[in-house]
């Protein structure tokens, strides 16, 4: 009677057997080849990953910058009635 790892080593080597016979048929080329075209693949993306970080100064110019173009629309929104006061 065999022993628990004899069995165990006989079901590996089945295994390995049914894989090689089968050859290349449980591949799926197609799933393959349109993973490796995906934008990540491509290196798509690198930009944002590896952007340098904005320092203090600049951060403070880009706020400043949205609050005067915030500032225009709204004067702009309010037309002459801005002009009266």
């Amino acid at each position: 009677m065999p022993t628990w790892n004899e069995k165990q080593a006989k079901k590996a080597e089945y295994a390995m057997n049914k894989m090689l016979d089968t050859g290349s048929e449980g591949i799926d080329f197609e799933g393959e080849i349109a993973k490796d075209c995906r934008g990540a693949a491509m290196g798509q993306g690198d930009e944002e990953l590896f952007e340098k970080k904005m320092s203090a100064k600049d951060k403070k110019a880009l706020q400043k910058a949205k609050r005067e173009a915030k500032k225009k629309e709204k004067n702009k929104e309010e037309g002459w009635r801005g002009k009266e006061r």
